[in-house]
């Protein structure tokens, strides 16, 4: 609901929207006219299982689908507390950055949208794809696995006995394995700032090369920027990420455009000062610098809204989303090459 904050789930849990990690539906809940709402894991395997290990960075076992088939219905049946625990049992920790996840799953969610298969996103990732092969004799979702708590838990055990004697599965993830986003540096503190509501004396109107001023807002205003901002800077540093892995744009945009990087125009890290006149400034530049690597607009204002709702407390303001769609579309068009 519009003015709401989103939730973030650190553990895979059932709500009115489906079964929910992160801010992922791993599966959707199926409504359709006469019947009960459902949370249907049935022909939804690769799905969960590809944005699963897109979410802890390693691939994970097929194994858990049983117990997500248990949980399904001990929900559909309102008994959570037995669903909680069938969740529990498929040995998958609480995310241990469940923001920086949210967003490696939104990134997965729109390939599989846009056709990738979860075979080809597992492999891209540089994971093993092996669990995705449902084709192969003997494939049994319920068969035992290795326990929480065990540095392989929810892998397959040998027919469920010695779970001791499991062999780890080389490069997967292990230390060489790499993640889809690596971890951002930093213990996650934001250090704060103070708020300055005028604008500063030296703030420009931003201009682009063919000479028309960007003017927005209700009543239209000139954007204004702080007097080192250019966004043929901005388009270029998105540029230079395009032809890179998606799953490899998450460290350079997190520097570029995140709070307190590079193009982040509303905060100056040195006097530690946020101005609010250059807001639009810095939301503009989030759609520049995705127009650069190559995103579609729908892709940007999705992944930009996912970043805002873990560390904005107004993710959803309307003229947020609109800088940064001008700053997509006027970079799109060509005003900052």
């Amino acid at each position: 609901m519009p003015g709401d904050r989103c939730r973030i789930e650190p553990v895979m849990t059932f709500t009115g929207q489906g079964l929910i990690l992160g801010a992922t539906a791993l599966v959707p809940m199926s409504r359709h006219s006469g019947k009960d709402p459902k949370i249907a894991i049935e022909g939804a395997e690769e799905r969960v299982l590809a944005l699963l290990s897109v979410a802890y960075a390693k691939t994970v076992s097929p194994g858990v689908l049983g117990n997500l088939r248990r949980a399904a219905g001990y929900g559909h049946r309102g008994e959570k507390h037995l669903a909680a625990i069938e969740i529990a049992l498929t040995g998958l920790p609480p995310l241990p950055d469940v923001k920086e996840a949210s967003f490696r799953m939104l990134l997965g969610e729109r390939l599989l949208a846009e056709g990738v298969s979860a075979q080809a996103l597992i492999n891209g990732c540089g994971l093993d794809p092996t669990a995705f092969d449902f084709t192969k004799t003997g494939f049994n979702p319920d068969q035992p696995r290795v326990p929480a708590g065990n540095p392989d838990g929810g892998q397959w055990t040998a027919d469920g006995s010695d779970t001791s004697r499991v062999p780890p599965r080389e490069g997967v993830g292990s230390s060489t394995s790499p993640a889809i986003l690596p971890p951002s540096a930093g213990d996650g503190s934001e250090p704060k700032y103070e708020i300055v509501k005028e604008p500063p004396k030296d703030a420009n109107a931003v201009i682009p090369p063919d000479g028309v001023p960007i003017r927005g807002g209700n009543p239209p205003n000139s954007l204004l920027a702080p007097p080192h901002a250019d966004y043929r800077k901005v388009y270029a540093a998105g540029r230079a990420i395009a032809q890179r892995p998606l799953w490899e744009h998450y460290p350079s945009a997190h520097a570029a455009i995140a709070q307190g990087g590079e193009f982040d125009f509303q905060r100056d890290p040195k006097t530690h000062k946020l101005y609010q006149a250059y807001i639009p400034a810095a939301n503009y530049a989030v759609g520049v610098y995705m127009a650069g690597a190559g995103h579609t607009l729908s892709e940007t204002l999705v992944l930009a809204k996912a970043y805002a709702f873990g560390h904005s407390s107004n993710y959803s303001a309307q003229d947020r989303e609109e800088w940064i769609r001008r700053g997509w579309n006027d970079a799109d068009a060509g005003r900052w090459k």
